[in-house]
């Protein structure tokens, strides 16, 4: 919402963010093409997961850029994010952001330390690796004001509908009501989201 970051408070800047990294590049270098370039926190498997969401932020920064400037950053800005051991994905963030303007510093933090920093609200943007199960417990967990990986505890009036939805129907309308939580969230850019990868790691 751009408490900690004020450029992450627009709309422009987080779909820039998302437009700037290739997703297929980290599925192919870093997972051996064993993965799936996607866009959305739902799994594939499950009833939120909708299929044209995995294009809503093709690599293009060009548009990345253009956005950035529209959004009043035609120079970029600066964030911090927490170095987590063992993420192989820095290089595929740090340069890309790098080439529309946005300059990463990696916070070296103590292992011991990186999760209650994250949960504490310290970090205005992670990169981190989740899993992905029951749509509810993904929204109960990454989305909803109080999840525990939602730390700055964004939400919308319009978000807090659509869970009610979710709650209230069944079936073929709950369905629906899941997959209006995973496009709102989606459009909005909540997250930026690279890939699913069936290896645990």
């Amino acid at each position: 919402a751009g408490a900690v970051v004020p450029a992450l408070g627009d709309l422009r800047v987080r779909q820039a963010l998302n437009h700037a990294i290739d997703g297929q590049a980290i599925v192919d270098n870093i997972y051996g093409g064993k993965g799936l370039q996607s866009q959305q926190i739902f799994n594939p498997d499950g009833p939120a997961f909708v299929k044209d969401l995995n294009q809503a932020y093709p690599y293009d920064p060009e548009l990345a850029k253009e956005l950035l400037a529209e959004a009043g950053y035609p120079d970029g800005f600066e964030i911090t994010m927490p170095e987590i051991k063992g993420d192989l994905t820095q290089p595929y963030i740090t340069q890309p952001l790098a080439d529309i303007g946005v300059t990463v510093t990696w916070d070296k933090v103590a292992s011991e330390n990186v999760v209650g920093d994250i949960l504490g609200g310290k970090y205005a943007i992670i990169s981190f690796g989740s899993s992905s199960g029951h749509p509810w417990r993904d929204i109960f967990k990454m989305v909803s004001e109080n999840g525990a990986w939602n730390p700055l505890h964004s939400t919308t009036p319009e978000l807090n509908e659509l869970f009610a939805a979710v709650q209230n129907t069944s079936g073929d309308e709950q369905v629906a009501a899941y997959q209006a939580v995973n496009e709102y969230i989606t459009e909005n850019a909540w997250f930026g989201v690279w890939l699913f990868t069936s290896a645990i790691q």
